[in-house]
């Protein structure tokens, strides 16, 4: 099933994995970069 998942993706976004690194001032969340390695190893 060589299928790309983007129901999940849309689910990661709605989320707010994606902005975890930015800064609060730009739509992100101002996550420090322990926090993103941390939420990429329980996705992993």
């Amino acid at each position: 099933d060589h299928t790309f998942p983007t129901d999940v993706v849309l689910a990661m976004g709605e989320l707010g994995l994606f902005g975890l690194p930015f800064p609060e001032e730009y739509g992100g969340s101002g996550a420090d970069f322990t926090t993103l390695c941390i939420a990429i190893e329980e996705l992993a």
